[in-house]
């Protein structure tokens, strides 16, 4: 019975800590999925995010509109990524036409967490159409670096770091 040469072995025991960080790796990305999906969501949002602050100032002149208002309360420490990238509900849009679409590209660049806390990187390119497909306004590729933290089994970003 021939033995496995001395290479050969000591190449076996190094891929085996290989592959397991390459799984980890990305088992790291496919929990963010969540995540994800969230983000991709506040950027279709329709509703129109202000802080209670502002609300309060004068809540008839919301009560007065056809959009949906929803109020939040501004916390630093805890940012509502709704309330930051809800471009077409979130009054960036000038007209307050609901009739435009909005294009987005978002891609995960990397997440590295412990799955209790960590960061995520992504980019985004969005661009809001009105009915006539007009570019009303748009950005591209930028890049986003955010701090999160699982809390009740469910990723909550607890800072936004954002660089046009």
């Amino acid at each position: 019975m021939r033995s496995m040469p001395k290479r050969k072995k000591v190449a076996s025991i190094l891929l085996i800590p290989i592959i397991i960080f390459a799984v980890i790796i990305l088992a790291m990305q496919i929990d963010t999925n969540s995540l994800m999906k969230e983000l991709k969501d506040a950027f279709y949002c329709t509703d129109v995010y202000i802080t209670e602050d502002v609300y309060h100032e004068d809540p008839q002149y919301y009560d007065d509109s056809n959009l949906n208002y929803i109020t939040y309360k501004y916390d630093p420490a805890k940012p509502d990524i709704f309330a930051r990238y809800n471009i077409t509900g979130g009054g960036m849009i000038l007209d307050n036409s609901t009739d435009v679409t909005t294009d987005l590209k978002l891609t995960r660049i990397f997440a590295w967490h412990n799955f209790n806390h960590g960061t995520i990187w992504f980019k985004y390119s969005v661009y809001v159409k009105d009915a006539e497909g007009k570019l009303i306004m748009g950005s591209k590729d930028i890049p986003v670096r955010m701090s999160i933290q699982k809390v009740d089994g469910a990723w909550e970003v607890t800072a936004i770091y954002e660089r046009p």
